[in-house]
């Protein structure tokens, strides 16, 4: 998938200032949100890597009965931002960094683990 455009970015930016918080978001709307990629916001959907905990950014449920379209609605993502914009008055709420809104796994406080094969003994 491609990356956003920074004219993207500032167009979608645009309509969501304006747009209601019942509406839904699809990806590329959270991403700006989020100021992140939306190869990232796909991967924290992903259903194998919840599963494993292999997830850092938290988002919150989503609306389902739309097929495979992942959204959500516009007021929560908006929720998720609010308690850092009451903790740091200087974040704006359109570009705040993904580890602002990232909380990490459960999984997260484990050591550095081994990929691949195991050794031979």
């Amino acid at each position: 998938m491609k990356n956003l455009t920074e004219a993207e970015r500032l167009e979608i930016a645009k309509r969501l200032a304006v747009l209601d918080r019942q509406m839904l978001v699809g990806v590329r709307e959270v991403a700006v949100l989020l100021n992140t990629s939306v190869a990232s916001i796909q991967q924290a959907c992903s259903a194998r890597r919840i599963a494993r905990g292999d997830v850092t950014l938290k988002l919150p449920p989503r609306v389902n009965g739309l097929g495979r379209r992942v959204a959500w609605r516009h007021g929560d993502i908006r929720d998720c931002l609010e308690p850092l914009q009451t903790t740091t008055p200087a974040i704006a709420t359109i570009g705040v960094p993904a580890h602002h809104c990232a909380q990490p796994a459960s999984g997260a406080a484990k050591g550095p683990t081994r990929m691949g094969r195991k050794r031979k003994a």
